[in-house]
């Protein structure tokens, strides 16, 4: 992620040039909407008339590294949270969440937002916390989970 790609995007996004977006962020926006071509696109922009810019940097940040995208019907997350949580924690943090982490799974009794709220109770006074947003606007459901730093 560097600076003049955001600002760039933000740019494009304040004037509504949604094309000239999709010749840079195709992949994203492909995985935001499930399409694979510029045509498909230009379709969705005919119906919709424009095009969500939260949702676009949800993933942006996804693709960057940034957050997990955890889709809603993603089966077993356990080692995929725990790989990215190793990766942006401290390894003291990281090792008073593990055993939390086995039981993480995505399910209507909001299991993972459970979890999550479980992790920021450890992580409490650490400077540390962990911030899972959920998103439905282009499809069944996603959530970011993201590691806020002091």
């Amino acid at each position: 992620m560097n600076i003049v790609e955001i600002q760039t995007i933000k740019l494009l996004f304040a004037s509504g040039q949604y094309l000239k977006l999709y010749e840079s962020q195709a992949h994203i926006i492909n995985e935001i909407l499930s399409i694979k071509t510029e045509k498909e696109f230009q379709d969705f922009l005919n119906d919709e008339g424009w095009f969500d810019e939260g949702v676009f940097w949800l993933h942006y940040g996804s693709w960057h590294g940034k957050s997990l995208f955890v889709g809603v019907y993603d089966e077993d997350i356990a080692d995929k949270v725990r790989r990215y949580l190793e990766s942006k924690l401290p390894e003291n943090l990281f090792e008073m969440l593990e055993e939390s982490l086995d039981q993480i799974y995505v399910d209507d009794e909001d299991n993972l937002m459970y979890i999550i709220d479980d992790c920021n109770e450890y992580l409490e006074g650490t400077g540390y916390s962990l911030n899972l947003v959920f998103d439905d606007t282009y499809y069944d459901g996603a959530y970011f989970l993201s590691v806020l730093e002091p």
